[in-house]
């Protein structure tokens, strides 16, 4: 019998396979792409590390798409940015978003605006929480905020009241009216 691949042995197809049926691997699927440019892929499942996607593209190592064809997650090489398209949700019962490794650096998010950027920031080098215009933290602070809890403004500090004359309270209890 010609064009047969034994069961027991294994073999390759060089040709394309479909299925009606589910696949199910024992092991990890590889899945060959362009061989002579490195784009090979795997699926795998350990019980540790749950759904492992590797992959070797020279844009992404790994991108998953929608149904639309449209990237909704793609995880770069080289350690650049893992983009998402839509919008990004922290569940659970105490969610957490962790933001930098306890190094020696700069953590920020970034809020992309037409004319301007703004950033809300820890900078490093101060240890102080920060808010300030445009991406890079120390640019232009606006808030600071220390390791005492001392707030500080860079510049005038506006209160607005509405139908009642705003006040400001000291830490010692008295009130001053802003009106």
């Amino acid at each position: 019998i010609g064009d047969v691949v034994p069961a027991s042995s294994g073999g390759t197809f060089s040709g394309a396979i479909t299925s009606n049926g589910d696949i199910t691997s024992g092991g990890t699927l590889y899945v060959t792409g362009d061989t002579a440019s490195g784009d090979d892929a795997a699926i795998g499942y350990t019980a540790a590390e749950g759904l492992i996607l590797t992959g070797q593209g020279s844009t992404n190592d790994v991108t998953i798409k929608n149904d639309a064809d449209t990237a909704v997650i793609q995880i770069p090489t080289g350690g650049t940015a893992t983009t998402f398209a839509g919008d990004v949700s922290v569940l659970g019962a105490t969610p957490t978003l962790t933001i930098g490794d306890a190094g020696a650096e700069d953590a920020k998010i970034v809020f992309d605006g037409n004319a301007q950027d703004f950033y809300v920031g820890l900078d490093d080098s101060a240890d102080d929480l920060v808010i300030g215009l445009g991406s890079a933290v120390g640019t232009t602070p606006a808030i600071s905020i220390d390791e005492n809890v001392l707030v500080t403004v860079a510049d005038d500090v506006s209160v607005v009241g509405r139908a009642f004359s705003p006040t400001l309270t000291t830490n010692l209890g008295s009130a001053i009216n802003l009106a």
